[in-house]
């Protein structure tokens, strides 16, 4: 695959001075940490909390029970459609100002956010299930060519590192998938039929799926078809932010 080379070179360059302490990304004051965040920006950032659904989003009144003791209940979103994966662990909110920080570093070239946000979601997890194998959603090659780097394999290389678990970039997606933002439930669901294949046998192993950011949960439910597909005996996901649909949050928006 082709490697845009300035690009990748300063995401090198990055992560190597990044681990020397810096200001807040946030506010800019001094840190006593590598953390990237003053503990009061830390402390402000929205995260996700009260009784979850399997899919990360908030419960309603009515769940659905579910005969696995150690499987979260289904809210009405997803009782038609169960979910591949056993579960989704994301510990912050998609709002600001958290969401100007992803896109700042995924689409803007503000490499020095990678630090700050790869340390965001490993502090901020509290528990993993047990796994063999950490994976990363992948980019299609022309978009990671263009971006210089995939931010979902750098999230899951530094997990995978705190937690001394195996990494392994086994899923592709075969063709290029247009932006999706905008996009409501089902029609991400329709665009991402089909879209990942394995490149691996994965016979019996558990695997975490990584991703940086889950909007409806079409993206990682096609992941871990394809990773179960391939043999995989379970799959689990963890994310750095959930987006809450708008019939929670009331606002189409990226604004909590």
């Amino acid at each position: 695959m082709a490697v845009n080379v300035p690009n990748a070179t300063k995401v090198y360059f990055c992560s190597l001075f990044n681990q020397f302490k810096s200001p807040c990304c946030l506010c800019g004051q001094s840190t006593l940490t590598i953390s990237g965040f003053c503990q009061g920006c830390l402390n402000d950032l929205p995260r996700l909390s009260g009784p979850l659904c399997r899919c990360a989003l908030p419960l309603e009144d009515n769940i659905e029970p579910t005969d696995a003791d150690d499987l979260a209940p289904l809210c009405s979103r997803c009782l038609d459609r169960s979910p591949a994966y056993l579960g989704i662990q994301a510990p912050m909110l998609y709002c600001q100002p958290l969401s100007r920080l992803v896109n700042g570093w995924k689409h803007h070239g503000r490499l020095h956010l990678q630090q700050p946000l790869q340390h965001l979601l490993v502090s901020q997890l509290c528990t993993l299930p047990e796994v063999d194998l950490v994976v990363p959603i992948p980019l299609h090659w022309r978009r990671q060519w263009r971006r210089g780097f995939n931010q979902t394999a750098l999230l899951a290389n530094a997990l995978a590192d705190r937690a001394k678990l195996p990494f392994a970039d086994v899923l592709r997606r075969p063709s290029a998938q247009h932006h999706q933002q905008g996009s409501n439930a089902n029609q991400r669901r329709s665009a991402m039929r089909g879209s990942f294949v394995s490149k691996a046998r994965l016979d019996g192993l558990r695997i975490l799926l990584i991703d940086d950011v889950v909007t409806t949960g079409s993206t990682v439910g096609a992941a871990s078809q394809a990773l179960l597909e391939s043999g995989a005996h379970s799959v689990s996901v963890a994310a750095l932010c959930r987006v809450l649909p708008p019939d929670i949050t009331g606002d189409d928006s990226d604004h909590c």
